[in-house]
């Protein structure tokens, strides 16, 4: 099906839709995700335990860089511990 899409994508020039069909977190949950990792200490594995989504840390970074650009706290080194 993917392979009759493509060949569709290139006749008509138009891009296919089918990866569209298949996203499992609404635009509402992105943000409740960001929001939490803005609100509860930016740690993305806190906030990934609490919802229990997204199941991949680099999904929710790329959440984080789409909704609250530049808000991402990028750690360097040992981690402190609290």
């Amino acid at each position: 099906m993917w392979y009759r899409d493509r060949l569709e994508e290139e006749r008509t020039g138009i891009p296919s839709t089918r990866g569209e069909r298949y996203a499992r977190c609404t635009d509402e949950q992105k943000r409740a995700a960001v929001d939490h990792y803005l609100g509860h200490g930016r740690r993305a594995s806190r906030t990934m335990r609490m919802l229990g989504y997204p199941k991949s840390r680099d999904l929710l970074v790329r959440w984080i860089d789409e909704l609250a650009p530049g808000e991402r706290l990028l750690r360097r080194g040992p981690v402190p511990r609290n």
